[in-house]
């Protein structure tokens, strides 16, 4: 028996762990989570356009205000580091702009920024050189290429991944295509599109490729679909990558217009 004065133990008091823990996660998710644009908040997307005999007519489009910058995000503390930010956008094709013209990409390179990979599509060789391959008599007349200084801008707006599988990197011969690509690779700038090209680079601790497939010469087939897959399966086996496929097809000229 007790002796007279002492308290028996009792059971211990249970501290509120799992509420607390529970509190704590919800504040460091809310206070990191990546800021964003509620629906209809954005600028006004641009309506389909009215073809009229000189082109397509396409109504004004107010400009884009900047995305909201991302605050860190909870997602790299998780991760540590193996979280990427990519930007897509599609064809680029600068024509005969000044290379002097820094400007050009002003309205667009806030949605480009902070991104770790910035891709596109690259409509049109960056040359001075070659002959054109297509003949305006037969109705081709579709003939794109820049000025090769013009690579300087793709840099400084931020892309540093592009496909030249399209219908238009071939537009000056194997010359114009030749000096791309010398032109590319003297900025840095990862490239694939060829047969069996895989552009290879590393972000953080994740490694990436990029496959690009079109329908047309000189390019990974986009029609060889079994032949896309191995060369994925490849590039996963023997890199581990995250591979990144991209693909440019259809038609082009009045003849392919669907409504």
């Amino acid at each position: 028996m007790a002796s007279p004065g002492r308290r028996l133990p009792g059971p211990r008091a249970r501290r509120p762990f799992w509420p607390a823990l529970g509190l704590a996660l919800a504040c460091i998710l809310w206070a990191g989570a990546p800021t964003g644009v509620k629906a209809g908040s954005g600028a006004a997307s641009a309506a389909l356009g009215e073809p009229t005999g000189q082109g397509w007519r396409y109504p004004a489009v107010p400009p884009a205000a900047p995305p909201p910058r991302d605050r860190g995000g909870w997602l790299d503390w998780i991760f540590k580091g193996r979280t990427i930010r990519l930007a897509a956008v599609g064809d680029l094709m600068l024509g005969q702009v000044s290379p002097e013209n820094r400007d050009i990409f002003a309205e667009v390179k806030p949605f480009l920024a902070d991104r770790q990979v910035v891709f596109g599509n690259l409509e049109g060789p960056l040359t001075d050189r070659g002959s054109p391959t297509k003949d305006p008599s037969a109705g081709a007349y579709h003939l794109f290429r820049s000025p090769p200084a013009c690579g300087r801008l793709l840099s400084e707006a931020g892309f540093n991944l592009l496909s030249l599988a399209n219908n238009h990197i071939n537009d000056y011969g194997p010359a114009g295509r030749a000096q791309t690509v010398s032109v590319l690779d003297s900025l840095g700038l990862h490239h694939a599109g060829g047969p069996g090209e895989v552009a290879r680079l590393k972000i953080n601790k994740t490694r990436l490729a990029l496959i690009a497939l079109a329908p047309n010469a000189g390019c990974q087939k986009l029609n060889d679909l079994e032949g896309a897959v191995a060369l994925v399966k490849a590039e996963k086996a023997e890199s581990g990558a995250l591979v990144i496929v991209s693909l440019h097809g259809g038609g082009e000229g009045s003849a392919f217009m669907r409504r």
